[in-house]
């Protein structure tokens, strides 16, 4: 069940930290309530009195591992630097730390990366036909050659060449320099070598984010957002480096679309208030800060002088009998009073007081009649402000039903001239009357509609045509 803003308070926190024995349980557990805690750095005071402050039992306070054996056991698991490093970041740290980093790393692969590559060959010396290349991992391009390289490349490895690292990762410009010296001592012995683009070739140009290609990048862009979206690169290196400042310190705002940490003080945020009439629009317009507010626990004095505390209804238990005797005095009835103040109806729904609010209202604030109250002289006297039947069904529908069930329709608009009954009379529509009505009208469409059975009278006179004769039709294409 989703809680409601403002529920995790610190007590409320550490009530719920207390049913967990780690910080990991709490956080998979309860990630609503570790989420806050974590934005409000909360977490370490919570688990202060935890066995070993709630982390594992490898684990120290600063998130370092302290046990060697566990960090060479975790080590043993990862091929490369960069998988123990993306797997185990503490054990990583703790081997950097405490000197067990060559220990620990002895077994595995040494990658290179976008900035150092590895010099290899691809040599058989029995025949001197030898390929030469740069890659940051030269096993897996061995593989890559095999399985989808030059046809010439992939012979001499299915015909029993090997792979061997001339010159294991440095600088990618001086692995460029040293592939064309292997290339060129290899010719020199007059040996076969496969390599047919020039050497120094490193698959791809990659931007090195120096201060200054960060600082040009960061000029063309408008704020930080938007240095992020188009430079993502340059952005981690700035950020890393601590250039953002120094970037954007003449920018609107220092080049933050919102507002930084720390600008929102108590001051700002009751001038923010203020503009608002309610909470709910302070949450809506401004919800940065109304967070911020919630934070410190300063949304109550905010609201302190708005009208109802800033509340758009009533708090709980404010409809007493008496608010809820002014609210009904605005209403004629029970209906009305419930749809303008549903609370208030609620409440004396509840507590029983609505017949005691509506017993000065016309038929205590109900909509339906008492039982009884409608006789033959009420019903007439409704009936005598309607013209006609039709009126009458549609203005009084349950009084209509009453009348019709008890058959006082005929006494009530027998005695009214024909023109306003529902409907004429079996036999009205003579020739004669069916003429008189036809001057009335100018269409035949408006005859059948609004006296049908005029209508069928002439149609069956064979007087339509004189009454309303048809036009000639025009023709489509005029000579």
């Amino acid at each position: 069940m989703r809680k409601r803003h403002g529920h995790w308070t610190r007590e409320r926190l550490q009530r719920e930290a207390d049913r967990y024995p780690s910080r990991r349980q709490f956080q998979s557990r309860c990630p609503s309530a570790y989420a806050i805690a974590h934005r409000q750095h909360l977490v370490d005071e919570l688990f202060r009195n935890h066995p070993n402050q709630g982390y594992s039992a490898h684990q120290v306070r600063n998130r370092t591992w302290s046990d060697k054996a566990e960090c060479l056991s975790a080590a043993r698991k990862c091929r490369t630097r960069s998988e123990f490093h993306r797997g185990y970041r503490g054990a990583y740290a703790s081997c950097k730390l405490n000197g067990w980093f060559d220990e620990a790393t002895a077994h595995m692969e040494r990658v290179g990366n976008d900035f150092r590559r590895s010099v290899y060959t691809i040599i058989d010396q029995a025949r001197r036909i030898v390929y030469v290349g740069i890659s940051k991992n030269p096993k897996e391009r061995f593989k890559d050659h095999l399985r989808e390289g030059r046809d010439d490349v992939r012979r001499l490895i299915k015909s029993g060449a090997i792979l061997k690292t001339v010159h294991l990762l440095v600088e990618k410009t001086e692995a460029a320099r040293l592939e064309g010296e292997v290339i060129r001592r290899f010719r020199n012995k007059k040996w076969t070598v496969l390599n047919r683009a020039p050497a120094g070739g490193l698959g791809g140009n990659y931007i090195i984010w120096t201060h200054e290609a960060c600082r040009k990048v960061a000029a063309s862009c408008s704020s930080r957002a938007e240095f992020k979206e188009r430079f993502d690169g340059a952005c981690q290196a700035a950020t890393r480096n601590g250039w953002m400042d120094e970037f954007f310190a003449r920018r609107p705002n220092r080049g933050y679309t919102i507002e930084p940490h720390g600008s929102y003080t108590d001051k700002r945020l009751s001038m923010l208030a203020r503009a608002c009439s309610t909470r709910g629009e302070f949450a809506k317009s401004h919800p940065s800060p109304y967070q911020t507010a919630l934070q410190r626990g300063l949304i109550d004095i905010l609201f302190r002088k708005h009208p109802n505390e800033g509340f758009a209804n009533r708090r709980r238990g404010s409809w007493t009998i008496n608010a809820c005797l002014e609210a009904a005095a605005q209403c004629a009835t029970r209906k009305q009073f419930h749809e303008r103040f549903p609370g208030a109806h609620a409440a004396a729904y509840t507590n029983g007081w609505l017949e005691r609010i509506f017993a000065n209202h016309p038929n205590a604030g109900l909509l339906q009649r008492p039982r009884g109250s409608l006789t033959k002289t009420a019903v007439a006297k409704l009936a005598g402000d309607c013209e006609s039947l039709k009126v009458f069904r549609e203005r009084h529908p349950s009084v209509y039903a009453i009348a019709l069930k008890r058959q006082w329709t005929a006494a009530l608009f027998g005695s009214a001239p024909s023109k306003f009954r529902q409907r004429a009379a079996s036999g009205h529509w003579t020739v004669a009357v069916s003429k008189s009505a036809a001057k009335r009208f100018h269409s035949r469409a408006e005859i059948k509609r609004e006296a049908w059975g005029a209508y069928e009278t002439l149609r069956k006179a064979n007087l339509l045509d004189r009454y309303f004769p048809k036009r000639a039709a025009a023709k489509r294409f005029p000579t």
